[in-house]
């Protein structure tokens, strides 16, 4: 039997791995909220977050007491996920909204740097694409009359 120091310690520590949970949950809400995934990518996001999260609270759980599930580990983690969606979400978002919308000028410029070479390629192709649909269309268009 653990004890009882020892179980307010590790409860303590589950309520910090519920802090976690939240603060990686807003991390992916922001990511959502700057990428804007269509509704197949969210569904793919959403199960690897929960992956994710998965992994991270077992390997916390893991090295705080063992893997041993009781009933205070859930309510521990549920009052850190409780405590930081009241007291510290708004402010982490507002905090990280602002982070993205500063750092989104210069990785915009970065990654339209990076696709340059894409959209050119794009446009190589696209053109006589264009070109052949074009000039099917008025050919057949002329041989129609």
């Amino acid at each position: 039997m653990i004890p009882v120091d020892e179980q307010i310690l590790i409860f303590i520590y589950t309520i910090g791995v519920g802090l976690v949970i939240g603060l990686i949950f807003d991390l992916y809400r922001i990511l959502r909220w700057v990428l804007n995934p269509r509704k197949v990518l969210t569904i793919l996001g959403d199960a690897l977050i929960w992956c994710i999260l998965t992994g991270i609270v077992f390997f916390l759980l893991l090295m705080s007491n063992w893997g041993e599930i009781r009933f205070y580990v859930f309510i521990g983690m549920a009052a850190g996920v409780a405590f930081y969606i009241k007291f510290l979400s708004c402010r982490i978002i507002f905090l990280l909204k602002h982070l993205a919308n500063i750092l989104h000028k210069p990785f915009g410029l970065f990654f339209r740097i990076i696709a340059l070479p894409w959209r050119f390629l794009k446009i190589l192709l696209g053109f006589p694409t264009f070109v052949f649909i074009f000039s099917h269309r008025i050919g057949r268009k002329l041989h129609k009359k």
